[in-house]
C-alpha cells in the first residue's frame, strides 16, 4: 500500500511529540503542574551538589522529565515523525513489524510503547510512586491531614522498590531491561525512534475513569460498572479476550459511596497501611488495577477491579487522540495486545469512530 504524500509541516518532530506527551500527563493527572515539575527542580538541586564523577553517572533525563518511568530509547529530538506504531509492551518483534510495514509503503518512524525497560524505573520510583497529599485533598474534598498517611506509605513503597533495598526483584528488573534494550537496538538498526510513556498515559486513564464514574447515574457499584462499560476499550476487550471488570470484594448492589481512583502508578498496589488510611478517610470503594492487594485486609471496602490491558489501552488511546488532534496527518497504527480506538475528540471517553 502506497501512502499519499502530505506536507512536511503537518508532522511533529520527536521532541515536539515527546514534550506534548509530558504536558498531557501533567494536564490529565490529579496533581497540579507545579507539584509535578517540582520533581525536576529537586533533581537539579541534587545534581548541582554532586561531585563531577557522580554527575557523569547521574541519569540526566531526570533533570528535565518529571516522570521517572518515561524514556527515549532511540531517536533524536529533531527526527520527523510521520507514523506511529503503538503497543502496550515494547518487544523486539514490534520493530520487525515496523520494518515490514515500511517495506509495504508505510512511513512509520516511531515505536510508541506504554511499558518500558526497568533499569531506569527501579531507580526512579520516587518520581512516579509518591502521592501528593495536598493535591489529593483538593481532588477528594478532604482535609490534607487525612491524605498524609497515604502519601507517607507511598513514599515508603517507592524506597522499597529500589533494587539496592530489595535484592529479590533484581533478576526480574534485569530481564525486563534486556528485553527493551533489544527492542531499542532493532529500532536503531532500521532508523526508527523508540519511546515509552507510562505515567502520563496512566494519568489519562485516571481522568477517563474519574469522569465516567462521576457521570454515571445511580449510586451503586453496579452503576459504576455499567458506566465503565460505556468506554469502548472495556467492551471490546471483554468481547474479544474475555477480560472483564470484576468485584473481588463487596457486591454489585452495595453503595458506591466515596470511591478511590486507583488507576495511576501511585495506587496500583495497596498496602494494609494504605487501606486503613482510606477507611479512616471515609472511602467506601476502590476502583482500579490491583496486583498486590490482599483481600482479607480490605476492611469491608468494595473493590471494582479493572482488567489490565484494556485499562492501559484507554490511556494509550487517549494520548494518541491528543496527538491526532494536533497533527491530523500523523498515521497511527496499533500492534500486539493494544487495540486502537479512535475518538472524534480527546476526552470523549465513551465515544468511538471505529
Amino acid at each position: 500500500m502506497i501512502k499519499q504524500s502530505k506536507p512536511a509541516d503537518a508532522y511533529p518532530t520527536l521532541g515536539a511529540l515527546w514534550d506534548y506527551a509530558m504536558d498531557i500527563g501533567v494536564e490529565m493527572g490529579y496533581r497540579d503542574a507545579r507539584t509535578v515539575w517540582d520533581v525536576c527542580r529537586r533533581h537539579r538541586q541534587r545534581y548541582d551538589r554532586m561531585r563531577r564523577a557522580a554527575q557523569r553517572r547521574f541519569d540526566k533525563t531526570r533533570l528535565t522529565v518529571p516522570f521517572g518511568d518515561c524514556r527515549v530509547y532511540a531517536g533524536r529530538r529533531s527526527d520527523k515523525i510521520h507514523g506511529v506504531l503503538a503497543t502496550i509492551d515494547a518487544m523486539p518483534d514490534a520493530a520487525l513489524q515496523i520494518n515490514q510495514l515500511n517495506l509495504q509503503g508505510w512511513n512509520i518512524d516511531l515505536l510508541f510503547a506504554h511499558h518500558g525497560g526497568s533499569r531506569e524505573m527501579m531507580y526512579t520510583a520516587e518520581d512516579y510512586l509518591s502521592l501528593d497529599a495536598p493535591s489529593l485533598a483538593r481532588t477528594y474534598s478532604l482535609p490534607a491531614s487525612l491524605m498524609k498517611p497515604l502519601a507517607v506509605e507511598a513514599h515508603n513503597r517507592a524506597l522499597s522498590k529500589h533494587p539496592d533495598r530489595n535484592p529479590k526483584t533484581r533478576a526480574n528488573w534485569r530481564f525486563r531491561y534486556m528485553r527493551v534494550s533489544g527492542t531499542a537496538e532493532r529500532c536503531r538498526q532500521i532508523n526508527v525512534a523508540h519511546v515509552n510513556v507510562h505515567t502520563p498515559c496512566d494519568a489519562v486513564v485516571w481522568r477517563a475513569v474519574w469522569d465516567v464514574v462521576n457521570e454515571a447515574a445511580g449510586g451503586t457499584c453496579q452503576d459504576a460498572i455499567d458506566g465503565l462499560y460505556r468506554i469502548p476499550e472495556f467492551r471490546r476487550y471483554r468481547q474479544q479476550a474475555q477480560m472483564r471488570i470484576t468485584m473481588p470484594a463487596g457486591g454489585p448492589g452495595n453503595k458506591l459511596g466515596r470511591w478511590w481512583n486507583a488507576t495511576c502508578a501511585a495506587t496500583l498496589n495497596l498496602t494494609e497501611q494504605s487501606l486503613r488510611a482510606l477507611k479512616a478517610a471515609g472511602f467506601d470503594t476502590l476502583i482500579g488495577i490491583f496486583t498486590e492487594c490482599e483481600m482479607e485486609k480490605l476492611l469491608g471496602l468494595n473493590v471494582i477491579s479493572l482488567p489490565h490491558d484494556p485499562t492501559d489501552a484507554i490511556g494509550i488511546n487517549g494520548m494518541l487522540d491528543c496527538f491526532a488532534e494536533r497533527w491530523p496527518a500523523l498515521d497511527i497504527l496499533g500492534y500486539g495486545k493494544f487495540v486502537r480506538v479512535e475518538r472524534r475528540h480527546p476526552r470523549a471517553w465513551t465515544e468511538a469512530v471505529n
